[in-house]
């Protein structure tokens, strides 16, 4: 099955609609969380499956959240206008345009989910695909 990743960075006001709106979409349920510290860096894994997960990264005193969002490609263009919508909410309050950054990175030989498993190995941590 094709699968898609998107990674971003979000400040924690957006994190509530992306866990609710993903989480839906993915038939992930709400009390479906795994949270780890490790050494300060706060883990919080909402999974369905090993390839239909969300995963937010954040040092514990940040308020901006690094996002990985994989899933099959069949949820591709839900995921996208999601974000899109957020992206649209962003620029209307801080005048950012994040829009170019709604890329769809699977596949390609350096994402921040890669990095992560070098450093962290998270796929034996939370039981997901990384590769």
């Amino acid at each position: 099955m094709k699968i898609c990743q998107y990674e971003f960075q979000f400040e924690n006001e957006f994190m509530g609609t992306i866990e609710s709106e993903v989480s839906k979409l993915l038939n992930i349920s709400m009390d479906n969380m795994i949270k780890k510290d490790i050494n300060g860096v706060m883990f919080l894994l909402r999974k369905a499956t090993e390839n239909n997960y969300m995963l937010f990264v954040a040092h514990k005193s940040s308020y901006v959240y690094a996002v990985i969002l994989r899933c099959n490609a069949i949820y591709e263009n839900d995921i996208q206008k999601l974000l899109f919508d957020i992206c649209d909410e962003i620029e209307e309050e801080y005048d950012e345009d994040h829009r170019k950054e709604v890329v769809n990175v699977f596949g390609n030989s350096d994402t921040y989910l890669k990095d992560l498993e070098k450093r962290h190995k998270v796929s034996s941590l939370f039981g997901i695909c990384v590769d």
